[in-house]
């Protein structure tokens, strides 16, 4: 049997790439291979089941009981080198046979000791650009990981196969990283949520799902409400970590200030039955951040029935629109023109219906046994 090892550093984060692992498993599993995951902390498997059945590894090893901070602008050091210990670690098992292959999830952090790296986000050796809207507290982890991976990768043959989740990432990770990537969209539960698509009592609402963070662009919610028709709601359905706090504050506070306080609603870490009800009854799914890596949300709300407004830029125009201007959602340059493409999508019922219905369709693409299928597809090649 085939002994494979997954290295993901905490899949208590229960994110999009905590998706990746946990499909990632499932599939080495139904191949019939053995897997043992390893991370930094206990992984709370109720977190990831979500009502969901979920396959779990033949073996679990963890370095510590306590849940590591869900942030890189607290404790990075500290987790930053329980990560680089578990690396070193899988590495030695694999050279002395214990593994058969090595597969990072989480390859936007170290990955150059695996054999498989999925990369998930911008890798964080790879230079921010000025506009990226990441806090300015993020620049000096960068250059710790930057200084310590220029370090020991001369030192390693470079024979790891690259993964990525969108065109956007393949081409930053060739451009900027020298390396070309297969391109595997992640896994999305579209099932979930195409039993809402045929909810009829629509109402003037756009919805936005995201955790609570400076970095997802949030802030300009209220700016855009300023500039939709007075009948539009705008309801934030959120997670919320430890610095969370003050980006709630600012949005209840710029809200107030442009007068759009009754129209911008925050629901934080509500249960998902209740944000299942809330998506069923929108008309358009907003999203903030700019050069999203992907974007499930965005299917999830697709196959919910809701058009998608995204920035015109990363994986959500590359791969979630395939560059299509008002096929499947509309995709803005500016937070005025985000507004311009809402007020005709909530006063004109037969354009919404028609975008909505091929977002539904287009969303089955990103159906998680999709994913699976070509994850089989190309361990079973390589392997």
């Amino acid at each position: 049997m085939i002994k494979v090892a997954i290295v993901h550093p905490s899949l208590n984060v229960a994110a999009g790439a905590e998706r990746v692992a946990v499909k990632t498993i499932e599939s080495l599993k139904e191949l019939g291979m053995s897997v043992s995951l390893f991370s930094i902390d206990k992984v709370k498997w109720e977190l990831l089941r979500n009502g969901s059945p979920i396959t779990l590894p033949d073996k679990e090893l963890f370095l510590k009981q306590s849940n590591i901070i869900d942030s890189l602008y607290h404790g990075a050091k500290e987790n930053l080198r329980y990560y680089l210990k578990m690396l070193l670690t899988v590495y030695i098992l694999k050279k002395i046979k214990y593994f058969d292959y090595t597969i990072s999830t989480h390859g936007e952090t170290f990955n150059i000791l695996v054999d498989v790296a999925y990369v998930n986000a911008i890798p964080l050796m790879i230079p921010l650009n000025d506009v990226e809207e990441w806090f300015p507290s993020l620049r000096p982890i960068k250059k710790i990981y930057t200084r310590i991976f220029k370090t020991v990768r001369p030192l390693i043959e470079k024979k790891t196969l690259y993964i990525t989740n969108s065109e956007f990432m393949k081409h930053i990770l060739r451009d900027l990283w020298d390396i070309n990537p297969i391109v595997i969209n992640p896994p999305v539960n579209v099932g979930k949520y195409i039993k809402l698509s045929g909810c009829k009592k629509r109402e003037n609402i756009v919805v936005i799902i995201s955790r609570i963070k400076w970095n997802k662009g949030l802030n300009k919610i209220p700016l855009i409400a300023k500039h939709t028709k007075g009948h539009v709601k705008f309801i934030i359905i959120g997670s919320s970590i430890g610095s969370s706090k003050s980006l709630v504050n600012y949005i209840k506070w710029k809200s107030k200030v442009l007068g759009v306080a009754d129209r911008v609603k925050l629901f934080i870490n509500i249960s998902s039955k209740d944000a299942l009800e809330i998506v069923s009854k929108a008309k358009v799914y907003l999203h903030t951040m700019r050069n999203e890596a992907f974007g499930i949300s965005i299917v999830e709300a697709m196959a919910a029935g809701c058009v998608p407004v995204v920035p015109m830029s990363g994986g959500p125009w590359t791969d979630i629109l395939c560059r299509k201007q008002g096929v499947y959602g509309f995709a803005y340059k500016t937070l005025n023109q985000a507004s311009i493409f809402i007020n005709n999508l909530v006063g004109d019922y037969n354009l919404w219906k028609e975008i909505s219905e091929n977002a539904v369709e287009h969303s089955l693409k990103f159906d998680e046994k999709v994913f699976k299928n070509k994850i089989k597809s190309l361990i079973k090649r390589i392997f």
